[in-house]
């Protein structure tokens, strides 16, 4: 199968659906040069694992989904029956790669696939639609007034000019950007409920700065409140080198204290006050036999492009995060893997509010007489965060915009435009400036609330 659209759905003949798989390489990048990885009506053939159901009578169903832009599906040799297992990893089809006009023509190889199976019935273990592949909200209820749920879900990989990846799961993932609400406000979807089971471990991928996980019990008693703390605005469009944007991690939760409980998670876009206010998510999974090796469990991306030329490395990878449970104060163990020689900016875990240093007590002389302390050196005092920074948003797509929750002076009302990504990305960073920045800017004390 090929093109954006194409999916075959597994049956067994009572109706009993057991089997989803999309068509997962189609990627519109470098026309017309398959070479180069690009994909588009170019058909790969799938190898399905359906040996759990030998001697079943079955059928299959082949479907062009509505997905958005290039919606097409093109298919081709059906084959049902296989006396040996097929070594797919190893077969591929060889076709005539892609050409300018009047160009020479030379061969490329299109790999065969194993395809992976999407279908989670909704059992009392799952969430229903957890990954959105369904390629809609089906299974989760909006509760925030004007939010499209027809647009939310998007089968995009990568976005603006520069292949930014969003890092999502399989065909689908549920974008900030296409919900109808304006960035200066949030959002919230809920989950279908669940019975918490096997290791107690659920996880959840986030992405943007205003992506928040709520964990309820069945009767609406909150348990959890999970931040994506990884966005980082730095060395655009460097993920190599410490920037996060909208790619998305897998985040780990121990929910092991609620082992059998109903439960229930809410998606949220914050309203928050620091910029870049948007917020993605992809792979909810509310089920795992036993804990997650999180900390040896990352996923592999796309570096971007800079100049329309790959960025280097031409890969990165994007490691699995422990969530911190900011209901209960834990701290979060971020992992970052980045190049060795990058330069990144110090972060430092958000302090509460209502924290306050030790008071030091006064000392007393020999003779009795109380006395003041000496004021420490500066070098000696204790390091406190700076007052918070509201950065400017180089990403907004209206910089006229007041960033969410500024209420002061006499500004217009914010119109209710859907959330877009903007027209243009920020400023690239050559590796010059990065190299200029670091030798002479000065020594800044890290910024209070930087996510």
């Amino acid at each position: 199968m090929g093109g954006a659209a194409a999916a075959v759905k597994v049956f067994l003949a009572d109706g009993t659906q057991v089997g989803y798989y999309r068509q997962s390489r189609y990627n519109n990048v470098n026309y017309p040069y398959l070479s180069q990885g690009g994909s588009w009506n170019d058909m790969a053939t799938y190898a399905i694992d359906l040996s759990g159901y030998l001697g079943r009578e079955m059928y299959l169903v082949l479907c062009d989904e509505v997905v958005g832009s290039e919606a097409y599906a093109v298919f081709d040799d059906v084959v049902t029956n296989y006396d040996a297992v097929p070594d797919a990893a190893s077969r591929f089809d060889t076709v005539m790669d892609g050409h300018k006009v009047r160009a020479a023509a030379s061969e490329v190889r299109i790999p065969w696939v194993i395809a992976s199976n999407s279908y989670k019935p909704c059992t009392e273990n799952n969430v229903q639609n957890g990954g959105f592949e369904s390629g809609d909200l089906t299974g989760w209820t909006v509760l925030t007034e004007g939010f499209n749920a027809s647009s939310a879900v998007v089968n995009e990989r990568t976005y603006w000019a520069q292949e930014l990846p969003y890092n999502q799961s399989g065909s689908y993932h549920l974008n900030g950007w296409n919900t109808g609400i304006p960035e200066e406000k949030g959002w919230a979807l809920r989950s279908s409920t669940f019975v918490l089971g096997g290791s107690g471990f659920i996880s959840v991928k986030m992405g943007g700065n205003a992506a928040v996980a709520k964990v309820f019990l069945a009767d609406g008693t909150q348990v959890g409140y999970y931040r994506n703390f990884r966005f980082h605005d730095t060395n655009f469009p460097y993920i190599s080198k410490g920037g996060a944007w909208c790619d998305m991690a897998t985040y780990v939760i121990d929910l092991s204290d609620y082992l059998g409980k109903e439960m229930y998670i809410e998606l949220h876009d914050e309203v928050i006050t620091d910029g870049w206010a948007n917020a993605f998510f992809d792979d909810v999974v509310t089920y795992y036999d036993s804990v997650p090796d999180w900390q040896n469990q990352r996923e592999t991306v796309s570096n971007g492009f800079k100049d329309n030329v790959q960025c280097s490395p031409d890969t990165v990878d994007i490691p699995w995060q422990l969530a911190w449970n900011e209901l209960d104060g834990s701290r979060p163990e971020v992992t970052m893997l980045l190049e060795e020689d990058a330069e990144v900016e110090p972060v430092e875990v958000e302090v509460p509010e209502d924290s306050e240093m030790p008071e030091i007590p006064a000392e007393s002389t020999e003779s009795g007489e109380s006395v003041e302390p000496v004021e420490p050196a500066e070098s000696e005092k204790p390091l406190m965060p700076a007052e918070p920074i509201e950065p400017e948003n180089p990403f907004d797509a209206n910089p006229a915009e007041e960033a969410k929750g500024d209420s002061g002076g006499d500004s217009e009302e914010p119109k209710d435009e859907p959330k877009e990504a903007p027209k243009e990305a920020p400023k690239e960073v050559t590796e010059d400036e990065l190299e200029e920045e670091t030798n002479d800017e000065p020594e800044q004390e890290p910024i209070d609330n930087v996510q």
